[in-house]
């Protein structure tokens, strides 16, 4: 915004980052966990099945958007810019440090990538 507010209101923003984490969880759980290497595919679920929690989900993200966007500003207040960059910066800080910390790996490595580290890691225990 030109007066140097940020663009979504507080709800709105802890509700998307909320929604969005279950949705994306959804999504892993009904469709990318099967993609992993060592996993059962016979229990993956249907093209139709998929495709309608992929839909399901960014149908629910978008809903759930169009509803909150509508709360009125002296509820759903609208911090300074500067406060939802610095809210950011402490949120990436916050999962980088929980990734090392629970050694999380990535949804976005490719089956290449894990083969490798469980190679390197055989290296190491012999």
């Amino acid at each position: 915004a030109a007066d140097g507010r940020s663009t979504y209101g507080v709800i709105t923003t802890v509700a998307l980052s909320l929604a969005g984490g279950f949705f994306f969880y959804m999504m892993y759980h009904f469709v990318y966990q099967y993609d992993l290497p060592g996993a059962d595919r016979s229990k993956r679920p249907g093209f139709a099945k998929i495709g309608l929690v992929l839909f399901g989900s960014v149908l629910g993200w978008l809903a759930l958007f169009g509803a909150t966007i509508l709360i009125p500003p002296s509820i759903n207040f609208y911090p300074p810019g500067w406060v939802m960059i610095v809210v950011g910066l402490l949120a990436a800080a916050g999962r980088f440090y929980l990734k090392k910390k629970f050694n999380i790996r990535s949804s976005m490595m490719t089956r290449t990538q894990v083969e490798r580290e469980k190679v390197a890691k055989n290296k190491k225990k012999k």
